[in-house]
């Protein structure tokens, strides 16, 4: 998740990130990127919500949404994918018997969508945020209040 984690650095990194709570930006082609502060994870870990809502029909439906939380090592873990395009919607972790069980091999399928998105998210041209993309006015271009 290299565009995203470039993208919520040059705002202010995670720390701005959680004080703001969110970041909106629109490409000039209309798609919008949402990232959100979730604050703990499952596993107590920062969390962060990724939305990418392009044009379908006549309104934006989220396409995809990915939920992740962020190691120590600056891994980024997916634990939640949805889809409101194709239906979709994935958990990572289940409860049983009080404990939290961790299906391994659904978070190796959402790690490679999310690669999937951050190709997306790079022909779209978020990468070059604060460049040409257009920042909602209720969000600073920084980090700072």
């Amino acid at each position: 998740m290299k565009t995203i984690a470039d993208i919520i650095e040059k705002n202010g990194g995670l720390m701005g990130l959680f004080k703001r709570v969110s970041l909106t930006l629109r490409n000039p082609e209309g798609a919008v990127l949402e990232i959100k502060s979730l604050g703990p994870g499952p596993n107590y870990m920062d969390a962060v919500s990724v939305v990418l809502y392009e044009e379908r029909t006549e309104k934006n439906v989220r396409a995809p949404e990915f939920n992740f939380e962020i190691d120590g090592e600056g891994r980024w873990l997916p634990f939640y994918y949805g889809n409101d395009f194709t239906g979709e919607e994935f958990f990572v972790y289940t409860i049983n018997r009080h404990l939290l069980v961790i299906n391994l091999e659904l978070r190796r399928y959402l790690s490679r969508r999310a690669g999937e998105l951050n190709l997306r998210l790079e022909a779209l041209g978020f990468p070059r945020a604060g460049e040409d993309l257009q920042y909602y006015p209720l969000f600073p271009l920084t980090g700072s209040e």
